[in-house]
């Protein structure tokens, strides 16, 4: 009985399948039918058959549907990727603008630290030599400030991104080498210039500019490009598209199926877990300000 029932499934599904092989072709249901009972096959088998076939394309045009609503954009869906655009924007802006003057201040420091260390081993320095050290010093001063103060406001725009940690979202993302030594990455891009680049790493054993901000060492040199930043953002935003829609899709099947009581209480704790996250984000933030400010 048990073989008798598999041959005939078999026998149902080799029908449907040419149903539904036909009807993709664009055959009419009515031809397909007449055409498999001259073919010899049973009016019971045909019928099984057709049921079979118009169930399966019945459940492919539903999940197709769901799928479409799934990835429907709506406001709801929009607003993480658009804020975290925004934090990509400011990212890609502030590196963009500030790097490469950080790249020519730290080829100007790393000259000057030479300089004045070759001042420095002459054991006869005279008046020139002493006032020539000291405008040096002077210059380097100016010169480590400015780079501090571009750093302090790196670290600042940079910190939506840096602490909620987006960028891990995308395995391939470039972090500027330029701040290897705040937040570590081994698929870091230079927004520096190659020529400021090869002056700083000639210059980084007498630098301590460039030895504290590359105390584990200088990475290799590979520039950040207009395609980098294109993909990094294309990437990030399609996965978090991707985890808004699923967010909202899960909570119209929860609102569908929990009472209104419970979908109440959940959405309350849903608003109050991002309250305590933005609350958390404002005081690191506001404490990071501080601390760059000593």
């Amino acid at each position: 009985m048990a073989e008798l029932m598999s041959h005939r499934e078999r026998r149902h599904h080799l029908i449907k399948e040419h149903i539904k092989d036909r009807l993709d072709k664009g055959h009419d249901i009515l031809t397909i039918k007449d055409d498999l009972m001259q073919r010899g096959f049973a009016h019971e088998d045909i019928h099984r058959a057709v049921d079979l076939a118009y169930d399966e394309l019945h459940k492919m045009e539903e999940l197709k549907e769901e799928v479409e609503v799934f990835l429907h954009p709506t406001k709801a869906k929009l607003v993480l990727p658009l804020i975290i655009i925004i934090m990509l924007v400011l990212h890609f802006s502030i590196n963009i603008y500030d790097l490469p003057a950080v790249g020519k201040s730290l080829c100007s420091s790393s000259k000057i630290s030479a300089e004045i260390e070759q001042v420095s081993k002459d054991s006869q320095v005279g008046k020139d030599l002493q006032s020539k050290l000291l405008l040096l010093e002077k210059r380097s001063s100016g010169i480590q400030k400015n780079i501090i103060d571009k750093y302090k406001t790196i670290i600042t725009i940079n910190f939506p991104l840096t602490f909620s940690k987006v960028y891990a979202l995308d395995p391939f993302f470039n972090l500027p080498c330029e701040t290897v030594s705040f937040y570590p990455s081994k698929n870091c891009r230079y927004y520096m210039s190659e020529e400021d680049f090869d002056c700083i790493n000639s210059s980084k054993a007498v630098d301590s500019n460039i030895k504290v901000l590359f105390k584990k060492g200088i990475p290799e040199f590979k520039p950040i490009s207009g395609w980098n930043v294109f993909v990094n953002t294309a990437i990030i935003f399609f996965e978090v598209y991707l985890l808004s829609c699923f967010i909202v899709f899960l909570h119209s099947k929860l609102k569908g199926r929990l009472s209104r009581k419970m979908r109440e209480s959940v959405e309350i704790a849903g608003v109050i877990l991002l309250v305590l996250l933005v609350v958390f984000a404002v005081l690191t933030y506001i404490y990071l300000v501080r601390m760059l400010s000593l």
